[in-house]
């Protein structure tokens, strides 16, 4: 899957999809590895981070999770922590 049509919270800035790598899932969890977020314009820094969820509703078709991105350069002094929902 990929998260898409991000932006920064004041709407600046545009950045790249994130990937999230497949997974398995084992008693309705998931986790993985996530690639991309870097900004568009700028092509900052490689990003990469972990992420997390569980599937939900009264069939399972739903999901929740969290997602941890930070740039693999160290210089760099941001990161993103969010949650997504699929539906």
């Amino acid at each position: 899957g990929a998260i898409s049509n991000r932006v920064s919270v004041q709407g600046a800035l545009d950045f790249n999809d994130i990937t999230l790598v497949e997974t398995q899932i084992e008693d309705g969890a998931f986790s993985g590895t996530a690639t991309g977020g870097e900004e568009s314009a700028a092509m900052t820094a490689s990003m990469t981070g972990t992420f997390s969820g569980l599937l939900t509703g009264a069939e399972g078709t739903e999901a929740v999770g969290s997602i941890l991105i930070e740039p693999e350069d160290t210089s760099v002094a941001s990161s993103e922590i969010g949650v997504f929902v699929v539906e």
